[in-house]
Parts: C-alpha cells; sequence; structure tokens
C-alpha cells in the first residue's frame, strides 16, 4: 500500500506547498526582470500537467549546461517505487513530454523506502530526475555510483527495460520497502538500482553532486547559496526554462 502523507508533511514540501522555499525561489527569480520568467513562483515551477502528474524544472539545476527537470505526482507519495498503478499512465506522459522537448535523457530518483529511510534524499516527495543524456555521461554516473564506499553495501539490479510504464512495477518489486537509488538510461533501454539492504549514508542531493562533478564545476547546495551562487542557480535555471519553451510540444 503506497504511503500517504501526514498534514504536517505536505505542509513542509515544497512540491505541495508553493510557500516552501518562496524566498529562495524569488531571490532565483529576481535576476529575470522584464522577461517571461518574472512570473509568481509557483506558476514558473509547473510548466506541465496531467492527470496527477507535474512536469517541473529543477529551479536549482545541478550544473551550468545541464537542463534539469522533474516528474512529481501531484500528491505527495514518497517515490516513483509507490506510485498506484492508476497513476502510471501520467508518470508515462511526463517522461515522454520531456524528452519530447529537449531529447533523449537520463532519469535518477532518490527513492525514500515505506520505512521512511532515504538514500540521499533532500525532499520527501517522489521525483524524478530528468536531464539530457549528453555523451558521456550516463557512463561517467555509472562509473562513480559503483566506486562509491557508500554503496558497496547495497544490492544491485541491473536491467533492461525498453517500456517507461514497466518502471514503477519494476522497482517497486526489486526495492519492496527500502529506499533506493535509481538510474535509467533512456538511451540505452537500461536500469540501474542501488537499493539498501543494511545502514547505506549516502550524502545528500547525490545525484546533483556527481552531475557538477561531471562538468567540473563545483557543487552548490541551494540551501546554503550565497549572492554569486543565487546568480549562478539563476543562470542555470534560465536556461532550462529556456530550452523548454524554445521545443514545440509533443502530439
Amino acid at each position: 500500500m503506497a504511503y500517504r502523507a501526514t498534514t504536517a508533511e505536505t505542509q513542509d514540501c515544497p512540491f505541495c506547498s508553493p510557500t516552501v522555499n518562496a524566498d529562495i525561489i524569488a531571490g532565483v527569480q529576481h535576476y529575470f526582470p522584464h522577461t517571461r520568467f518574472s512570473r509568481p513562483a509557483p506558476e514558473l515551477q509547473i510548466l506541465a500537467q496531467r492527470d496527477g502528474f507535474r512536469i517541473r524544472p529543477d529551479v536549482f539545476p545541478a550544473a551550468e549546461g545541464i537542463p534539469h527537470y522533474l516528474a512529481t505526482p501531484i500528491e505527495h507519495y514518497l517515490a516513483l517505487a509507490h506510485l498506484p498503478k492508476e497513476l502510471i499512465p501520467s508518470f508515462t506522459w511526463a517522461v515522454q513530454e520531456i524528452q519530447s522537448r529537449v531529447g533523449v535523457c537520463l532519469m535518477a530518483e532518490h527513492g525514500t523506502g515505506l520505512n521512511q529511510k532515504v538514500m540521499g534524499k533532500s525532499i520527501g516527495h517522489a521525483h524524478g530526475h530528468l536531464f539530457p543524456a549528453q555523451p558521456g555521461l550516463a557512463a561517467f554516473l555509472h562509473q562513480r555510483l559503483r566506486m562509491m564506499p557508500e554503496l558497496a553495501d547495497t544490492k544491485v539490479v541491473f536491467r533492461d527495460l525498453d517500456d517507461i510504464s514497466d518502471l514503477p512495477t519494476f522497482v517497486s518489486d526489486e526495492v519492496k520497502d527500502n529506499p533506493y537509488l535509481l538510474l535509467h538510461d533512456f538511451q540505452h533501454q537500461t536500469v540501474t538500482l542501488f537499493v539498501e539492504e543494511g545502514d547505506v549514508r549516502v550524502p545528500s542531493q547525490l545525484i546533483k553532486r556527481l552531475l557538477a562533478e561531471a562538468k567540473g564545476q563545483p557543487f552548490i547546495n541551494w540551501k546554503e547559496m550565497n549572492e554569486l551562487q543565487t546568480q549562478a542557480m539563476a543562470l542555470r535555471l534560465f536556461a532550462t526554462l529556456s530550452l523548454w519553451e524554445s521545443q514545440s510540444v509533443s502530439a
């Protein structure tokens, strides 16, 4: 059974409540004066929506040169593995819509377990991170993840998967109630899962840290940005939004 969030959890969730982190988002928006992006933060955060799912820009993209999008259920579920079956078509639509605009992507997720344990997640609301599959990026992420001592004691599952609609069920069957880290390579139609079976300590925002490393850039923690970092984040977000709006909508 899918975990249902408490009222307190949704009130503290930036995907459920538009007032959470509004000041940080407004700080980034400050650098979009007199543009189509200088609009209220809640509107900026939703690019498209259909039947229980939303597409958002990651308001704090991991690295310059990597546009970054999120596929999130409207209702507060802990992880994509815990989506009810009726939401899977909407999840599939969100992934396909993002790729129709920005090209073939990689998708990563820090999946919270039903035991409330996490693997590097900073927001307890299911969200898949999607970003263009730039040359060499998938290989870099796989290599770095497999080398990390923090993941040495996880169960690693690798599978070919050519139908995105099968992903939530596959992940749910593999992880049970445990937290996990997922990397889906849509270019090669493969999924790699790191499933926690013991006491694994994964750094917060791990995928974002690795994306910054892949680009040779310092990691910026969106919770602790100074003025210069806020400006840099605004430029990354501008690029993410510009790419989205410059592409045609899928039929």
